[in-house]
């Protein structure tokens, strides 16, 4: 289990490693170890998205932002942990509410008010470990920079379009990402995705998500951003029976 702790008050941050040490302490056995990393800025974490199963967080002083900053900006990068933020001078449990559209991930969000309680700690490690060990599979999606790497869950691609020869684009549900632009081929990238059936291939040029395909007949089908094209009527015919084998389990 890899624990995430990001807070900018140096006092804080030592006091949260004391507490959470301790817990994984408790808790580490010869099957289960417990490795905590704490950090003080987002550049600490942020190249790390998908290492840590939990982060707890508290940032106010920082000038990118607060501790609901970060965890938005960890989850449009990938990170699929649970997000535990630690209230001070911030009330994240209003300031979520307040912005619950721009969370991809909400039931991954839990609250703790400062000081925080052993107690409570405690129950909420018993009640998040479980949830740990059964993460979803991702697709990582290299961007045309090399800092750029995406990490989405399969049902945020709607579809992929040859850009050129060596590159494609990928049309995805993220507000913040809705198309990106990556640096493989679209045959490349279908290889990554081929094993979840609800992808589906058209062309060299093209593959798309049967989940987001609103209809199909004839020589046309229609997603659900409004976007559409032609393929085959066998085409038409295979995708809606694909779609309906999958509704029906």
């Amino acid at each position: 289990m890899h624990i995430a702790i990001v807070e900018d008050n140096i006092a804080d941050r030592h006091q949260s490693e004391r507490i959470i040490g301790r817990e994984g302490k408790r808790r580490t056995t010869d099957d289960e170890g417990y490795y905590i990393d704490s950090m003080g800025s987002f550049d600490a974490v942020l190249p790390f998205p998908t290492l840590y199963n939990m982060f707890f967080i508290d940032m106010t002083d920082s000038p990118e932002g607060n501790g609901l900053d970060l965890c938005i900006k960890l989850m449009n990068k990938g990170a699929f942990g649970y997000f535990i933020l630690m209230s001070s001078k911030i009330d994240y449990r209003k300031e979520a509410s307040r912005r619950s559209g721009e969370i991809r991930w909400p039931d991954h969000l839990r609250f703790l008010t400062k000081p925080v309680l052993t107690k409570d700690l405690s129950d909420l490690f018993t009640e998040i470990i479980p949830l740990c060990k059964d993460r979803p599979e991702l697709v990582e999606i290299r961007g045309i920079t090399d800092d750029e790497t995406y990490h989405l869950d399969p049902d945020e691609i709607r579809y992929a379009v040859a850009i050129d020869d060596h590159n494609c684009r990928v049309f995805s549900t993220l507000p913040e990402h809705s198309q990106i632009f990556c640096a493989e081929t679209v045959d490349t990238l279908f290889r990554f995705v081929e094993d979840f059936d609800q992808f589906y291939y058209l062309s060299a040029k093209k593959f798309i998500n049967l989940n987001h395909m609103k209809d199909a007949s004839g020589f046309r089908y229609h997603m659900d951003d409004g976007s559409g094209g032609f393929c085959s009527p066998a085409c038409t015919k295979e995708m809606m029976q694909i779609k309906k084998e999958m509704k029906e389990g």
